[in-house]
């Protein structure tokens, strides 16, 4: 349903965001979201 879709989408995203500061690097979030939208 809509809440397992939302879910799962703030997954991707926190594990991304996580990533990012793991390792300290810049990206293009928008692009991000652009791209997986």
């Amino acid at each position: 349903g809509i809440n397992i879709a939302a879910v799962a989408m703030a997954n991707k995203m926190a594990r991304t965001v996580y990533a990012l500061l793991s390792k300290g690097e810049k990206y293009n979030i928008t692009h991000v979201a652009i791209k997986s939208a």
